[in-house]
C-alpha cells in the first residue's frame, strides 16, 4: 500500500490528540543573527574596532613576526557606509581593511583607481564554469608591479575548502613586498594592497574577505557579517553563507585547540618523571557512579513533552 505525505492520526475514534501540529518537512536550523556593535550615536551608529589576533596562527601558517608584517600591528576601525546607502554604490569598490578592498570585477577597468590606491594584487574569485576575465589580465599588463590571483570555485563550499590556501597566498604576497624594502633605508617601504573581486563583488568575494578577517582578526561569524556589511551594504550573507562562515570559525577554533594541546603535551614530556607512590596505585576514584550525573546536565531546564495527550 503506497501512501504519500505524513498524515496525522485521526482522533474521532481515539481518546488522545497530538500535543503539537504535524510538520511535513525537516526542522529548519536556527538562524544566525548579525551582531551590530553600537557606538556613539552622534558620530556613528555602529562601529567595530579590530585587533590582529595570534589565536589562529597555526591555522593560517603564520608566525608572530609575519602577522605583524602583514597587519603592521594596526587596529582596523569600521566605516559606516550603510547609512545612507545609494544603490549605485554597488558598482564601486569599498575598503574593508586598510590594505584590502572589495568590489565587482568591473572596477579593474579603472586604471586610475588601481594606480591611485596602489593596488599590488587582484584576487579574482570566479565560477569554475566561466573563463578567466580578460579585464584582469589587461590591468596587470598595463600597470607594472600589479599581480593577479585567480580563484576558480565550483560552489561556496569549494571556496571554504580553498580558503586556507587563499589566505596563505595573500599573506605571502604582503610579506614579500614588505621584505623587499625592509633592508633599504633610502626607499619608502612598499605596502601590499589587495583588491578582492568577483562578478558582483557581493557573494563569493565577500565570503572570501569575511573568512580572511575572521582568521586574521578573530571575529565571530555574527560580528564579521556585520563588519563587512557595514562597509559594503550590498554584500549577500544569507543563512547558507553564514553557516559556511560558522564552519570556518569552528575549523579555526579546533585548529587553535589542537595547537595548544600539542604544545602542552610537548612541555609535559620534557618534565622529569616521578615515581608512583602507593596513593597512585590504590586510587579510590575508579568508581563510575558519578559518570551518569554528568550526562544529566543536558536535560536541565527541559520541560517534559509528550507527543500525545488525553482528551479526557
Amino acid at each position: 500500500m503506497h501512501t504519500t505525505g505524513l498524515a496525522g492520526p485521526s482522533t474521532w475514534h481515539r481518546a488522545v490528540t497530538p500535543t503539537a501540529a504535524y510538520s511535513r518537512r525537516p526542522p529548519s536550523p536556527p538562524s544566525i543573527p548579525t551582531q551590530m556593535v553600537r557606538g556613539d550615536e552622534s558620530s556613528c551608529p555602529v562601529s567595530y574596532t579590530l585587533k590582529p589576533t595570534e589565536d589562529y596562527l597555526d591555522a593560517i601558517q603564520l608566525t608572530r613576526a609575519q602577522l605583524a608584517a602583514v597587519t603592521r600591528g594596526r587596529k582596523q576601525c569600521s566605516v559606516n557606509r550603510a547609512s545612507p546607502w545609494v544603490y549605485e554604490q554597488r558598482r564601486y569598490f569599498h575598503s574593508i581593511l586598510d590594505y584590502m578592498s572589495l568590489g565587482p570585477v568591473s572596477v579593474v577597468r579603472d586604471r586610475a583607481y588601481l594606480a591611485r590606491e596602489q593596488i599590488s594584487m587582484i584576487v579574482h574569485v570566479r565560477d569554475a564554469r566561466m573563463p578567466p576575465t580578460r579585464a584582469v589580465d589587461d590591468a596587470c599588463r598595463a600597470l607594472p608591479g600589479l599581480t593577479k590571483f585567480e580563484v576558480a570555485v565550483r560552489n561556496d563550499f569549494d571556496l571554504l575548502h580553498q580558503l586556507p590556501a587563499i589566505i596563505h597566498t595573500i599573506n605571502t604576497h604582503m610579506i614579500e613586498l614588505s621584505d623587499e624594502t625592509a633592508c633599504q633605508t633610502d626607499v619608502t617601504p612598499r605596502i601590499g594592497r589587495i583588491l578582492v573581486t568577483c562578478a558582483t563583488g557581493n557573494d563569493l568575494s565577500a565570503l572570501l574577505v569575511a573568512g580572511y578577517v575572521m582568521a586574521m582578526f578573530g571575529l565571530s561569524t555574527s560580528k564579521v557579517v556585520g563588519f563587512v556589511s557595514l562597509q559594503r551594504f550590498c554584500c549577500t550573507f544569507d543563512e547558507d553563507i553564514k553557516r559556511i562562515l560558522q564552519t570556518w570559525e569552528d575549523i579555526l577554533k579546533a585548529t587553535a585547540v589542537v595547537s595548544r594541546d600539542r604544545a602542552a603535551t610537548q612541555n609535559t614530556a620534557r618534565l622529569p618523571k616521578s615515581k608512583r607512590d602507593v596513593h597512585d596505585m590504590m586510587s579510590s576514584d575508579l568508581s563510575t557512579d558519578d559518570s551518569l550525573c554528568d550526562d544529566m546536565d543536558r536535560f536541565t531546564g527541559r520541560e517534559a513533552f509528550g507527543p500525545f495527550m488525553d482528551m479526557d
